[in-house]
């Protein structure tokens, strides 16, 4: 019913390909989304979620689904990805997230950007931009006229995942209903699987 009620406008489809083509994401290339949000970690008033360090259970819940859905050889073969959408930068700078983002520097060791064709996860690069995420009914005003195309191409993005990890949030858990991935939607403690799919 979704899809015959709501339709992305022309603007929206062209974010999410300036998105998926600066990450590298081919059409057709199968990637896990993941959703996390932490809540108190983020620039607008949210209560406590998910702690920063829980990520690795969200990982670890990444990578039994990709074992699962493709195995060893063939997730290696087809580059099967993960896309991290956050709230908060800060999880990038956790070392288990970190170790599976590949950056390319200068000789003097500063940092020029990400190396997306090398790394395993994958996030879109304003979400590293503090000023550029927001929350459409949370954030002032600033907030919201900054991150609001960022924080549909995002929820575009977990729509489309081949399968997705969730965090306690509606913004993932409707993406995954509302979307492709609801069919193959995880809870990341103990990583159980739910059928999201609403259409």
């Amino acid at each position: 019913m979704w899809h015959y009620l709501f339709q992305p406008s022309f603007f929206l489809q062209q974010q999410v390909r300036n998105a998926r083509e600066h990450m590298g994401l081919r059409d057709g290339q199968p990637y896990i989304g993941i959703h996390f949000r932490a809540g108190n970690e983020s620039r607008w008033w949210d209560p406590d979620r998910h702690p920063l360090d829980s990520i690795r259970q969200f990982l670890a819940c990444a990578k039994t689904i990709e074992y699962e859905m493709f195995g060893e050889g063939l997730a290696a073969e087809l580059g099967v990805k993960w896309f991290l959408s956050s709230d908060t930068a800060r999880v990038l700078a956790v070392p288990e997230v970190a170790s599976l983002i590949s950056i390319d520097e200068d000789e003097q060791g500063n940092f020029i950007g990400v190396n997306y064709e090398n790394s395993k996860l994958i996030y879109i690069s304003d979400n590293a931009v503090p000023d550029k995420v927001g929350h459409i009914d949370r954030s002032k005003i600033d907030g919201v006229i900054n991150g609001a195309s960022l924080a549909y191409v995002s929820y575009t993005l977990l729509q489309e995942a081949t399968a997705v990890v969730l965090s306690r949030s509606f913004f993932g858990e409707t993406a995954a209903e509302t979307g492709h991935s609801g069919t193959n939607a995880y809870f990341y403690d103990g990583c159980w699987k739910m059928d999201l799919s609403s259409s």
